[in-house]
């Protein structure tokens, strides 16, 4: 919407282009650093995430966005509650 003219447009969309790439290997750089720890485990998880996006990948999406980083001062503790919640509800 900011854009005045096309090449303002094209320029703005080839930003939008380069983040997303960015941002992808980024994280399939930190898998990569998963796998040379765990190689079963980090494959067993993405193949589930995978599973995942195959059922619902809008749903996925949305999940995958909240912002769970702003969870400040959360204790290893807590965490294993929050995810044991998550799986009592699927």
């Amino acid at each position: 919407m900011s854009a005045k003219s096309e090449k303002d447009r094209n320029a703005l969309l080839s930003e939008f282009d380069k983040d997303n790439a960015q941002t992808i290997n980024m994280i399939i750089n930190t898998f990569r650093v998963f796998s040379d720890i765990d190689i079963l485990k980090t494959t067993e998880y993405l193949n589930q995430f995978k599973n995942n996006l195959d059922w619902d990948c809008g749903f996925m999406l949305r999940l995958i966005s909240f912002s769970f980083y702003e969870i400040i001062n959360i204790e290893t503790e807590q965490k294993q509650q929050l995810l044991y919640e998550i799986k009592k509800l699927i």
